[in-house]
């Protein structure tokens, strides 16, 4: 499922609700995708946005090849609620932009 990329339409939106429509599991790494996203992912050579899920660490935003969606790879855990909030870490994205 593609993730509409919500960072093209309003760069300053750090704070979202969005809902989880698909969890990936590769090897010891675990992402979740979203049905819409502000976070930026690596793309271009420029550096990918981080910040939090639920509270947990998105490491890394990687675009999946195959149908366009955006991969937010999370740290250590599980996101149980498919209804999130998510917060872009917001001094890095002014520091990488």
């Amino acid at each position: 499922m593609t993730t509409k990329r919500l960072y093209y339409e309003d760069a300053y939106t750090t704070r979202f609700k969005a809902r989880i429509v698909e969890r990936v599991r590769l090897e010891k790494q675990t992402a979740v995708v979203l049905d819409k996203s502000y976070f930026y992912p690596t793309s271009g050579g420029q550096p990918f946005d981080k910040g939090v899920i639920n509270d947990v660490a998105v490491l890394d935003v990687t675009i999946r090849e195959t149908d366009g969606a955006l991969l937010h790879w999370i740290s250590d855990g599980d996101i149980w609620s498919d209804e999130i909030v998510a917060d872009i870490d917001w001094p890095r994205r002014l520091i990488i932009c």
